[in-house]
């Protein structure tokens, strides 16, 4: 099965080379590849067209940030070019995991993960997955399966039972990779255990507000 959080990394680190581009001033926003599957990226890109001139972005969403607390604003900043140093693109990534951005999680958990642009840290990749996770982000809920169905990120053991669990949740999303993965899972499971984990994911729709899409 494939990682999502590798993907999306790889082609989230071409898009902060040119979301704005080294033309701070260029009035001619540059040519944005399409962006990976994340709603809240999308929206960062389309922005885009609201700044023709690349500072304008920046500063926009740096204001933005100081009075918003859902984190979509730190979010788009951490793929833009920031005049004080592109140190400060991990740490805009940072603060809007902290104030609860699922996407954001994801996406510091597999830095941590790879080593890319933080430092190397499979317990703190763990937690910004699971933290996303507990907020019904399907990506991050896939990307927890992925984990326990390989059995060779993180130091943690392949699982079956629980990749089951966490593709599941995914699944109830219609998430599309999530349900290829279903199919064999489906297949390593017994139908009695299968069961045993539906009453779990039942429990987990109750304290986590999830409802049928």
């Amino acid at each position: 099965m494939k990682q999502l959080s590798h993907q999306l990394i790889i082609t989230i680190i071409g898009l902060s080379l040119n979301l704005i581009s080294a033309a701070w001033g260029n009035p001619n926003p540059p040519n944005i590849p399409p962006p990976p599957d994340l709603p809240a990226l999308t929206r960062c890109i389309a922005a885009r067209a609201n700044f023709p001139i690349g500072r304008h972005y920046y500063k926009h969403f740096f204001a933005l940030a100081e009075t918003t607390t859902d984190g979509f604003a730190e979010f788009c900043l951490s793929f833009v070019q920031d005049p004080r140093g592109s140190e400060h693109a991990p740490t805009w990534l940072k603060h809007s995991s902290h104030k609860g951005f699922p996407e954001a999680q994801l996406l510091l958990g597999s830095g941590y993960e790879s080593g890319t642009r933080v430092e190397h840290d499979p317990s703190l990749a763990r937690y910004w997955y699971e933290q996303a996770a507990y907020q019904n982000f399907p990506h991050a809920l896939y990307e927890l399966a992925t984990i326990y169905y390989s059995g060779q990120r993180l130091d943690i053991p392949q699982n079956y039972s629980y990749a089951y669990f966490w593709n599941r949740l995914a699944w109830q999303f219609q998430f599309a990779p999530a349900v290829e993965l279903n199919t064999i899972l489906e297949k390593l499971i017994t139908p009695g255990r299968q069961q045993q984990i539906h009453k779990q994911i039942h429990e987990w729709n109750r304290t986590h507000a999830f409802s049928q899409p």
